[in-house]
């Protein structure tokens, strides 16, 4: 079911996946994702107009009870599609390749070599040389009524990796 931001309804939404989930302030996790853009949709749904949701939009995910519900939005075009834990068949989440090749005696190798953590002496591999980079991270959902792939920047992968992983989804891939 796709909505449009007219047909909004909290009604139909929380009959769909529940109701929206609030932010546990003891465990501070997310309760969305970080930005993804649409790279490809296929419905497999006839009567379903897949024309709706564009390519190339801005999308974001929002936990709910039974499910999470996508936000799209594409210039003036915005539209809600909740999905079901029960309806996700697949979920991949698939890390863009890595480069590391600091210079000697730069910030970030003496960071690497005192046994800092990649995921923070990164920020600090000095502007000029490329010495660290990182591919877009690929989001692959199958449903049993759609498949859509999605990319966002690859730093963010850490942080998906930790909200993809508390869903209570089966066939969850994380692949790094």
């Amino acid at each position: 079911m796709v909505l449009e931001i007219t047909d909004l309804n909290k009604w139909k939404i929380e009959r769909e996946i529940g109701k929206r989930k609030s932010i546990d302030f003891s465990k501070m996790s997310p309760i969305g994702s970080t930005s993804y853009f649409l790279k490809d949709f296929i419905s497999f749904d006839k009567e379903q107009d897949q024309r709706k949701l564009k390519l190339n939009s801005k999308c974001i995910f929002e936990l709910f009870t039974d499910g999470i519900l996508l936000h799209s939005n594409y210039s003036t075009s915005q539209l809600l599609i909740p999905i079901k834990y029960s309806d996700i068949t697949d979920l991949k989440l698939i890390k863009g390749d890595e480069l590391v090749n600091p210079r000697k005696f730069s910030l970030m190798w003496i960071l690497l070599k005192l046994g800092v953590p990649l995921t923070i002496s990164r920020y600090f591999w000095g502007g000029r040389t490329i010495s660290y980079s990182i591919g877009d991270t690929e989001l692959i959902i199958s449903t049993t009524f759609f498949k859509m792939k999605m990319i966002t920047n690859g730093f963010t992968f850490e942080s998906q990796e930790d909200f993809f992983r508390r869903l209570p989804i089966e066939n969850i891939q994380i692949i790094k």
